[in-house]
């Protein structure tokens, strides 16, 4: 049995409540259900403009089919000409999007029903806003929708699948051909599938947000996409470099406990993304691992292993490029955070009474 959402059981709440209310108050229940049902949406925002968009389409069908046929009659060509007015306006005003309801909406305004012209018209507006507004309202005071946390809580899942990958990697360095093609492309496809949502989830939080948290939101989802990215290469450029006598094998525990610090800043800095900076420490810390593994990768002269050399040397750049990635990330989630109150400031930097 499919898994039924949050937001089915909402819509199927304001349905209910928009059906009861008009049969109360003598509306039409079928405007007002459909009504209800579409301003449930997975957004605040996409919700009100649904709301501005039913209101707006349901005003401009019953204007221009209730002028037309109250001055030319309902001749077929009559309501033709209509639609093809109502459907121009709608361009006009930027509506095009809503041509279907507004198509409906007017051929029902144009066609036959018992009640005069104007009641109908009327009436039917009327149970368009009863709907929205209950649809509005069960969607913002019903669990309303939190897309931001969920993005977020995407975004630290994706990280922490990746972990796993990077832990690996580098407890085979010593003999990274262990580590088959396959498994590293079951691993990596975990991680995309992760990132994948990340990004769906996005689009939706991305409506609630402001832009620069947006924009450290994107560089968060693509220093992990990179990060991934070192993380193969280290894997093929360590296939290569173990083979040859350079000095590959002497430094290999010291790649290693730089892998492992990556991941524990990493998992630092995403769990207090937006809440509070990356502590002084992992700081210097990244500086630091960035300086020790950059490298120009010269070979010396008279070297014979010189694509063993060079792979060596990839090694050791990938890892300087992903403590490179987390400090400028640190530095742009550090922009967003608000601003420290001037009594805390303060009182963090007074000096302790001894």
């Amino acid at each position: 049995m499919p898994k039924i959402g949050l937001r089915l059981w909402k819509t199927g709440v304001a349905v209910a409540i928009a059906v009861l209310l008009a049969r109360q108050l003598h509306m039409y229940e079928i405007y007002a259900s459909l009504a209800a049902a579409v301003a449930v949406a997975p957004t605040a925002r996409r919700s009100l403009r649904s709301v501005g968009a039913q209101v707006g389409v349901n005003l401009l069908a019953g204007l221009v089919g209730g002028l037309m046929i109250s001055v030319l009659g309902t001749n077929p060509l009559v309501i033709a000409a209509g639609l093809v007015v109502a459907l121009a306006l709608s361009k006009r005003l930027g509506w095009s999007e809503f041509n279907s309801s507004l198509i409906t909406a007017t051929l029902f305004v144009m066609g036959p029903h018992p009640e005069k012209l104007q009641t109908y018209v009327l009436f039917r507006w009327l149970s368009v806003m009863l709907g929205c507004l209950i649809g509005v309202g069960v969607n913002a005071f019903i669990l309303p929708p939190n897309h931001w946390q969920r993005a977020l809580d995407a975004l630290r899942r994706a990280g922490a699948s990746l972990d796993p990958f990077m832990l690996r990697v580098a407890d085979m360095l010593a003999s990274p051909a262990e580590l088959s093609k396959a498994e590293v492309l079951a691993e990596v496809a975990v991680v995309e599938k992760a990132l994948e949502e990340t990004r769906r989830v996005e689009v939706l939080a991305a409506e609630s947000a402001s832009d620069d948290q947006k924009a450290v939101f994107d560089r968060a989802a693509k220093v992990l996409s990179s990060m991934l990215e070192r993380v193969q290469v280290v894997h093929r450029s360590a296939l290569t470099a173990s083979q040859a006598a350079c000095e590959y094998h002497d430094v290999v525990p010291e790649l290693q406990e730089a892998l492992r610090e990556l991941v524990d800043i990493r998992r630092t800095i995403y769990a207090a993304l937006f809440q509070s900076p990356a502590p002084a420490r992992l700081v210097a810390q990244l500086q630091k691992l960035e300086a020790r593994f950059r490298t120009t990768a010269i070979p010396p002269e008279g070297i014979a292993d010189v694509e063993e050399f060079f792979q060596y040397h990839q090694v050791r750049a990938s890892v300087s490029y992903m403590a490179n990635r987390l400090q400028h990330l640190n530095v742009a989630a550090s922009g967003v955070l608000p601003p420290v109150p001037q009594r805390e400031a303060a009182g963090a930097s007074a000096p302790v009474a001894e």
